[in-house]
């Protein structure tokens, strides 16, 4: 295993972005649908990845946080309801929300692509519980949780 962070995708930012980073090489990269054995886990009964399509936000949260893994996702008020947010700070979560939900899927890699490697720098020198917002010029800024 690589010693670069797991990146987990959330179901919201779709399955184009996390296929192209694999493509590309990129390690780690783990999607909501991602089958359980490539991360050592085994597959459960009716689900084809790692959750099920309508697994709620806290469940996914959890187990990235108590993963340490990386949380992308697309779903920008997320933290304001009160099962993820209690799960983003009981297992000290660090996500990040990537801007463009109605940008091409070129654009959202532009932006992935640009802001790479401020993500893997921030998520390495805080430990979480954070949320923070990358904009469309690949900038982060903190959300308040």
């Amino acid at each position: 295993m690589s010693s670069e962070p797991f990146l987990y995708f959330d179901r919201s930012l779709g399955k184009a972005l996390p296929d192209a980073l694999r493509l590309l090489k990129v390690p780690n990269v783990v999607h909501h649908h991602t089958p359980p054995e490539i991360v050592g886990l085994k597959r459960k009964r009716g689900h084809n990845g790692l959750f099920a399509d309508d697994a709620p936000d806290d469940v996914w949260l959890s187990f990235v946080g108590s993963k340490g893994w990386i949380a992308f996702s697309q779903d920008y008020s997320m933290h304001r309801e009160p099962a993820p947010l209690e799960a983003i700070r009981q297992n000290n979560v660090k996500v990040f929300y990537l801007a463009g939900a109605q940008l091409s899927r070129w654009d959202k890699m532009r932006i992935f692509a640009k802001s790479y490697d401020l993500i893997i720098a921030e998520a390495a020198k805080l430990n979480g519980p954070f949320v923070r917002r990358v904009t469309r010029h690949g900038k982060l800024e903190e959300v308040k949780i």
